[in-house]
């Protein structure tokens, strides 16, 4: 090995040997303690990690698809602790007036380009995206009401089946042509399948990183989405499909807040939150206020005409995507049963009012505390859409992003019956946003506890 150095480094001219030397001495004094570089360079060599993940599956004998070792498992978790720590750290200590946005954003890249070729490890939602977009793509059946295991037959089946398998499709149908074009491309390649998907979620993230840098021109907001572990993690390793409803949401709010405030701008905008519903339902909950906003800002002869744009292009965005699905009101049935599931993990509000009314020996307290909670959410929601109405207020940006993080909250905490970690993706990109438009720092920390709290709950979700 010495002999070999020694060898390589001989074969070079001496003053270019010095050349190289002196650029690694350069490089190493601009990586200061403490420096964005240095925060950058250390979450980098923690990604990395995740490399060893499948030889440590196979010397362990772990052959499921998710982490079911318990040893790995610590050990990922540590990682994700790392990664929330650094997290926290470098959006306290650094100074954000000497940090140029392209460095952040190069690092955002770096941090996406490394997960982007290792397999989802705690999660199999991938391969349940491919076997519902086969269904349609492959077998032109139905995903809302045939299962993929209808197809047993497929040359992919051993490999792509889930436990989600005998379940019909919950996505909007928006997400299953996007689905169904790659897997159209892949045809029967599952490295390609997987593959193309992992890279279309990747450049979804990208986009939505140069949206909020647009939409905010703030680098710490760029930062605290661009840097969250939860964000890359679950888009850039775990590829879910939240990352495309996010992208669509992203572009209606930029140009919900353009500078340029004409019919063209809203309508779009109104047009994009509606497609952001097509791909996963949860944004609808906005609507109300979007529509509020809108009409408040624009001038009463332009009402008209937006009222009218936005009815029928709605009518066409609903109607359109489901005619090649439409079989009655039972392609959302399985819809209906997801929002009634239960799981390990719950939401806060019906979690407490579940031990609450344990504690007071209330008959059936896991039924009744979800009845309270629901009913809570829906009650609370109706009343801030009622106020919003009657708000002049709406018309700033800052306040009607308060009505959106407020009613999204809400949700997370008293509608679900099971939660999972990257559900929180979207409500942090919404406080992200709040924060990089009005530069409420105080807000960070809800952003920190919700990154912790979500990655935490894998520990109960393995």
């Amino acid at each position: 090995m010495i002999r070999s150095l020694v060898v390589f480094t001989y074969s070079f001219p001496l003053c270019d040997t010095v050349k190289v030397i002196n650029r690694i001495n350069l490089l190493v004094r601009k990586v200061k303690v403490g420096s964005l570089t240095f925060y950058g360079v250390i979450t980098e060599i923690i990604y990395l990690l995740f490399f060893l993940v499948e030889p440590l599956k196979g010397l362990l004998g772990d052959n499921f698809r998710e982490v079911t070792s318990d040893r790995i498992f610590v050990i990922l978790f540590v990682v994700f602790l790392t990664l929330t720590f650094i997290y926290i750290k470098v959006t306290r200590v650094i100074d954000f007036q000497k940090v140029k946005f392209k460095h952040i954003v190069l690092f955002s890249l770096l941090f996406n380009l490394t997960l982007l070729p290792i397999r989802p490890v705690m999660s199999s939602d991938l391969y349940t995206y491919i076997s519902r977009s086969r269904v349609y793509s492959e077998y032109h059946a139905n995903p809302y009401t045939v299962p993929y295991n209808s197809f047993s037959e497929d040359v992919l089946y051993q490999q792509l089946v889930t436990r989600w398998s005998t379940y019909t499709a919950i996505y909007g149908p928006l997400f299953i042509f996007f689905g169904s074009l790659i897997t159209l491309i892949a045809q029967n390649n599952l490295f390609l399948n997987i593959y193309i998907f992992k890279l279309f979620f990747v450049i979804m993230n990208i986009a939505n990183i140069f949206l909020i840098k647009k939409i905010t021109n703030d680098k710490k907001a760029v930062l605290l989405y661009s840097w969250n572990p939860l964000i890359t993690l679950e888009f850039a390793l775990n590829a879910h499909n939240d990352v495309l409803m996010i992208s669509f949401f992203l572009v209606g709010v930029l140009f919900l807040f353009s500078k340029k405030r004409n019919i063209f701008t809203y309508t779009s905008s109104w047009l994009f939150f509606f497609t952001s519903v097509l791909v996963k339902l949860f944004t609808v909950i906005f609507i109300p206020f979007i529509f509020i906003h809108i009409i408040r800002k624009l001038p009463n002869k332009s009402k008209f005409i937006f009222l009218i744009i936005a009815f029928f292009g709605s009518v066409v965005l609903l109607i359109m995507p489901f005619i090649p699905f439409w079989d009655g009101w039972r392609i959302f049935s399985r819809l209906f049963e997801v929002v009634q599931m239960e799981g390990y993990v719950t939401t806060v509000g019906i979690l407490t009012l579940f031990f609450f009314l344990a504690m007071l020996r209330v008959p059936n307290p896991s039924v009744l505390s979800k009845v309270i909670s629901k009913s809570f959410f829906y009650i609370s929601y109706t009343i801030i859409v009622v106020k919003s109405v009657f708000d002049r207020n709406i018309v700033q940006e800052n306040r009607l992003l308060w009505y959106l993080a407020i009613s999204a909250s809400l949700f997370y905490i008293f509608f679900i019956s099971r939660f999972f970690p990257w559900y929180f993706t979207t409500l942090i990109t919404i406080y992200v946003i709040y924060v990089g438009i009005t530069k409420n720092n105080s807000l960070i920390a809800l952003i920190h506890g919700m990154t912790l709290y979500a990655l935490s709950t894998y520990i109960i979700l393995r």
